[in-house]
């Protein structure tokens, strides 16, 4: 028999346990949405997938749809983008794993693992996220397995959005790309439910931004236009204004 998902675990076990130390099965890629739709959570709509592993097609969806709708706070919530609603981002990405980790990459004070779950743009910083393109959308879904046996359903998203951003009068184009994953566990008290686990941090790049302002979390637009390259899964080259200090 196997076991649904611990619904706690300690700070740091949440991507050892589903990443690491996991077994897969049964990967289901989509396409991008291209040209992107002018609403941008539509741009990030998933498409429906097929039965993965032992989830039937209806709970894949499921999971997709909510995965869908957690994502958006993340890039597209004004909150979030400018940090005025810090315990919100959390709360909504904190599932029932209660990854103490998310609190910390997210807290008062911001982080560069921060800008994994997340842009943030730094004070000064004008941003609409209504205005934001959605330039690369990909969704995965995988059966995970940890090493006590637990069964999990791991929903992955690997995009790219171009921000129009404004500092000191100067319009800007930014662009975010990013890597992130949902784990679900199906409810047995519910037919076809699920639970959404744990947020599985993944891998983040911006440009063109300021350097010394990525390392503390930041997201600070200079001068320049984001290449296709940026938009792209990677590798990328050396964010601009290495040189200089971040003023804020």
């Amino acid at each position: 028999m196997t076991r649904p998902l611990v619904t706690r675990l300690l700070p740091g076990c949440v991507a050892a346990l589903l990443l690491a130390s996991c077994s897969t099965a049964g990967g289901s890629p989509s396409a991008a949405p291209s040209p992107s739709p002018a609403d941008p959570f539509t741009a990030i709509a998933p498409p429906n997938v097929r039965a993965v592993g032992s989830y039937p097609e209806i709970v894949v969806n499921r999971a997709l749809q909510k995965a869908q709708g957690l994502l958006a706070h993340q890039l597209f919530e004004g909150s979030s983008l400018t940090g005025t609603d810090k315990a919100g981002l959390v709360a909504a990405l904190t599932g029932t794993a209660e990854d103490l980790n998310i609190a910390k990459d997210l807290g008062a004070t911001p982080t560069a693992r921060g800008l994994t779950y997340r842009p943030l743009f730094a004070p000064g910083v004008a941003v609409t996220a209504s205005a934001a393109t959605v330039e690369r959308s990909t969704w995965t879904a995988d059966a995970v397995q940890g090493r006590g046996g637990e069964q999990g359903l791991r929903v992955t998203w690997a995009g790219s959005v171009r921000y129009a951003a404004t500092v000191g009068g100067k319009a800007h184009d930014v662009a975010y790309a990013l890597t992130v994953g949902y784990i679900f566990a199906a409810l047995p008290t519910e037919p076809n439910g699920i639970s959404f686990v744990a947020v599985v941090r993944g891998t983040s790049h911006a440009a063109p931004v300021l350097a010394s302002c990525l390392e503390k979390g930041l997201l600070l637009p200079v001068a320049g236009t984001p290449t296709a390259a940026d938009f792209g899964a990677g590798p990328w080259s050396t964010p601009s204004g290495s040189s200089a200090a971040c003023p804020v």
